[in-house]
């Protein structure tokens, strides 16, 4: 693979933003011009400089001129090209950018489906009359992330084109969990029930019973043992047969997290864990930390980031969004590792994925998480738990201490 100099990749940067009514010399030729151009950002994208790149905007005729050149260039690269007629267009860039005229889409695979997707779901916010507000911009951001923009940069071009920047909730605080606050009193009884984790049905199940009347002489603790009946059946049919053996044969004096080394801890164990976690938000990515071993997460808010070169880890690929002030965050690329669905224990294959919900009150005081896995090798369906917890000023995370005990039972 080529390597891309800082002096090839200015110069690269540097053609790619001349704007096409430049003015040309007597002796530059513009077929020649754009060429160079393509062969710059060609091996931007080659690289993983950027994941899709634009040509300059051609005429039909112009294009029948560029496009066997432009094919071979890119094939040297060994990247994808496309003959776009009808760019996206969103408010990144002037309406008439491309009008009655087309571009090359230069790109890595998968991005041209990503792409074309992008294209039907602003086609679909159209003829459904919603193609205004958050939806709009987030059209236009996702495709500025494509093209590999910055935050900083996504958000300038927007404003240049008169869009007005909408406000973004900001989770960054430390938060609380009531396994470590429990005499707050701003915790409801659901949330102290289920402080050790709940699936999102028994949590429901468990509201229910206490907001129901003939309940109200029946002790919270009765209706917490009703509610863990309840679940175990939930979880028993969710887990297939080989997994039902594997959490019957699982050995509490062997548990991952007892021999204070976190590898063989999982995911789900670091988003429920009861210690307080920090939220840091940037302009491209939001940080959690975690005083639960040390841990520290970065979600990328880039869907243009690709995984299949990514190493697994017991914390694996996360990349975010938000979604009507929800932030929706994706994990792929696991390790396989220990998760607990209300005390049963086991180990997640390769194949399972995580999404995680988080919803921060209108007071910005309580943040709540939805978190799901999915593992089609253990699980029937998808799995749902409930986290809550409470912004704690002041507070700061302390440093993880643990003692080896592994075997000491």
């Amino acid at each position: 693979m080529r390597i891309l100099t800082i002096t090839s990749l200015a110069t690269t940067i540097f053609l790619a933003l001349l704007p096409l009514q430049f003015t040309l010399s007597q002796d530059t030729d513009l077929r020649s011009y754009r060429l160079g151009a393509l062969a710059a950002w060609s091996e931007a994208v080659s690289i993983g400089v950027k994941e899709l790149a634009l040509s300059a905007p051609a005429t039909p005729e112009e294009m029948d001129a560029l496009i066997g050149d432009g094919e071979g260039i890119a094939a040297r690269f060994g990247i994808g090209v496309y003959r776009e007629t009808d760019l996206l267009v969103t408010d990144l860039f002037p309406v008439d950018v491309a009008e009655g005229k087309q571009v090359l889409l230069l790109y890595r695979p998968p991005t041209l489906d990503k792409y074309l997707a992008l294209k039907q779901e602003k086609a679909k916010l159209i003829e459904s009359e919603q193609y205004f507000g958050v939806a709009r911009e987030e059209i236009a951001r996702r495709f500025g992330r494509l093209l590999g923009y910055p935050a900083s940069i996504i958000d300038q071009k927007l404003v240049a084109n008169g869009v007005e920047q909408l406000e973004r909730p900001t989770f960054s605080a430390v938060w609380k969990s009531p396994g470590i606050a429990l005499d707050d009193q701003d915790w409801s009884i659901a949330d102290l029930a289920c402080r050790n984790g709940c699936s999102l049905v028994s949590n429901e199940y468990l509201k229910d019973l206490i907001f129901d009347p003939a309940n109200d002489d029946t002790s919270v603790v009765d209706l917490y043992n009703d509610t863990q009946e309840f679940n175990r059946n939930y979880v028993a049919s969710l887990i297939r047969p080989n997994t039902l053996q594997s959490m019957a044969n699982y050995d509490a004096s062997n548990d991952a997290a007892l021999d204070c080394t976190p590898e063989g801890d999982g995911l789900q164990h670091q988003l429920t864990a009861p210690p307080a976690i920090e939220f840091e938000q940037r302009a491209d990515r939001v940080l959690i930390k975690y005083e639960y071993w040390n841990a520290v997460r970065e979600i990328f808010l880039d869907d243009s980031v690709t995984t299949p070169d990514i190493e697994p880890t017991r914390l694996g690929h996360s990349v975010g969004r938000v979604e009507d002030g929800v932030l929706v965050v994706d994990t792929t690329n696991l390790i396989p590792s220990q998760i607990s669905l209300m005390g049963n224990k086991f180990y997640l294959s390769e194949a399972a994925k995580f999404i995680e919900r988080y919803t921060m009150s209108k007071d910005g005081m309580r943040l709540e998480l939805e978190w799901t896995v999915i593992d089609p090798v253990n699980l029937r369906g998808p799995y749902t738990g409930v986290m809550a917890w409470l912004r704690a000023p002041g507070w700061e995370l302390h440093e993880w201490r643990c003692e080896a005990i592994t075997g000491e039972f």
